[in-house]
């Protein structure tokens, strides 16, 4: 592909933007392939809290009818990658993909990223480390919510919480 002009690639996935800054080709999207996205990850992330990209790929590949959502299966990883932080309810910890936010989420969602702030840094967290956090940020967090979203998020390996690894 070349660097100069906008070109759409043969399956209409994407659109090539050129030559950024740095010499690297940057890329979007098409408006409806990522305005397809979003419903397929909401769909996805009720059935599993902690994906990967080739989980995403899978589903993406088998969801709905073809095209569109379907069309960002085969994207490249970065670009996928940009269009999935772009939706702006996921986010990236350790090559796994989490949604940022629930509906009704209210403390458990606000648990939850002061979690992935903790896991960016460190391999595992420890539940005085969670609560101390949380704490920290102003959040009085119940046993059950803690619970929820350790449970949602992480694995754990004695008193020692990691993120999965995906689906």
């Amino acid at each position: 592909m070349g660097a100069s002009g906008s070109q759409a690639v043969a399956n209409g996935s994407f659109m090539q933007n050129g030559a950024g800054p740095d010499g690297v080709e940057t890329a979007a999207l098409e408006s409806a392939t990522q305005k397809a996205l979003l419903p397929a990850l909401l769909v996805m992330f009720k059935q599993h809290s902690v994906v990967n990209l080739a989980d995403i790929r899978q589903w993406l590949s088998a969801y709905g009818e073809a095209g569109s959502a379907r069309d960002a299966a085969a994207v490249s990883d970065r670009l996928l990658h940009t269009a999935l932080l772009k939706t702006g309810m996921v986010t990236s910890v350790k090559a796994v993909y989490v949604q940022t936010k629930e509906a009704n989420g209210g403390v458990a969602d606000a648990l939850r990223g002061v979690l992935l702030n903790l896991l960016k840094d460190k391999p595992g967290v420890k539940r005085s480390e969670v609560f101390d956090s949380a704490r920290a940020e102003g959040l009085n967090v119940s046993d059950g919510v803690y619970q929820k979203v350790m449970k949602e998020l992480c694995t754990s390996r004695g008193n020692l919480w990691s993120l999965k690894s995906g689906a």
